[in-house]
């Protein structure tokens, strides 16, 4: 009897034993459901090795490979080719994550068939287990860079069919209404010359008419170049660059200056027409925005690129600010850039100036 009290007694602390077994295995059971019921493939890292040590559902789904060979992987079997990013750039996202900043960045990955497709990942540091472990959260965005490629291929169409249609405009201005203009232009100043007009009235209204002609003229022919710059058809793009220099000069006494010792006898027409166009807009924001005093422009061949640099001396300003209000002017500038497998920068600092790059790749001559 006293025996069986004894084991009454203890009863209750093999029960808490019991529970907590039961508690463990279910919160067990509870993350792992949780871990495989989530949207996105997930993997969990050794913090100093980076080898997988788990992987969910989602990531079998995903990749191909079943948990236990993911287990087995190298993260480079999941790459496509070289991560999107240098190694001094995979030490520094190293360091980040292991201080605790979560790292996201976009992949291109491969699965066990060697299909190709697009990844959004977000890397952090996770304690899993009672353990400190990288966590790595994927989510395929084949579908997004997909919708993305399609809206620049349409925005880049829309762009050239822009110039087309500028294009026919300016020369519909220029050959109908501004010839129209200079004839009658012309036929009014032959009637100021007559003698027989002997009212000093009549020759006063006739010279404001000839006058007002002529800078109507003047405007028509200034559209005209604005719609479609034939000058970059007709003379080159260093033509029209020292051209557009020298009408900021004179306009808003800005000392322009274009510096081309390197440039090709050569430029495709394509890559005229867009550097042109980059040149004119960094030349409109230096007038309307910079107040600068200077302004240098050079275009040069460097290693089989060619190199236009917009150089002021103005007030600068917060990139990061222009940016974030998602100015046309620069989306409108790197899309030129982009339809001629261009790169496009800007350096720019409150006080200190700044400077617009636009590099474009130079076809081989026998290209």
């Amino acid at each position: 009897m006293q025996k069986r009290e004894r084991i009454r007694k203890g009863s209750p602390t093999i029960d808490k034993q019991a529970a907590a077994s039961a508690q463990g295995i279910q919160t067990a059971a509870s993350y792992r459901a949780i871990f495989d019921a989530a949207n996105d493939a997930i993997f969990i890292h050794d913090l100093q090795t980076g080898a997988i040590l788990d992987v969910n559902h989602k990531m079998t789904e995903m990749y191909g490979y079943t948990i236990a060979e993911a287990r087995q992987l190298d993260v480079d079997a999941l790459s496509a080719g070289t991560p999107p990013f240098t190694q001094q750039d995979a030490l520094q996202w190293l360091k980040k994550t292991l201080d605790g900043e979560p790292q996201l960045f976009e992949w291109l990955a491969k699965d066990k068939a060697g299909r190709l497709f697009w990844v959004e990942v977000n890397i952090k540091r996770a304690t899993i287990g009672g353990a400190e472990r990288l966590l790595a959260i994927v989510r395929d965005i084949t579908s997004r860079k997909r919708v993305e490629g399609e809206l620049r291929a349409l925005a880049g169409r829309l762009v050239f069919a822009k110039e087309e249609e500028n294009k026919r405009l300016a020369r519909e201005l220029h050959d109908v209404f501004s010839q129209k203009l200079a004839v009658l232009a012309w036929e009014v100043a032959a009637i100021h010359k007559k003698r027989s007009l002997s009212s000093s009235a009549l020759r006063e209204s006739l010279q404001r008419f000839g006058n007002e002609i002529g800078r109507l003229a003047t405007d028509v022919h200034q559209i005209s170049r604005d719609l479609h710059p034939s000058i970059v058809d007709d003379l080159g793009l260093i033509a029209a660059l020292r051209s557009e220099c020298a009408m900021l000069s004179k306009q808003h006494s800005i000392n322009a200056e274009l510096f081309a010792p390197e440039a090709p006898d050569s430029i495709p027409a394509d890559i005229s027409l867009s550097l042109y166009r980059i040149a004119q807009e960094s030349l409109w924001n230096v007038a309307k925005h910079a107040q600068a005093r200077r302004v240098r422009l050079t275009v040069a061949q460097v290693e089989g690129e060619l190199l236009l640099s917009v150089e002021d001396d103005g007030t600068g300003f917060d990139l990061d600010q222009v940016k974030g209000k998602g100015s046309l002017g620069l989306v409108s500038m790197e899309e030129r850039m982009r339809l001629v497998n261009g790169r496009f920068s800007i350096q720019s600092h409150p006080g200190k100036g700044t400077r617009v790059d636009a590099r474009v790749p130079l076809p081989h001559p026998e290209g």
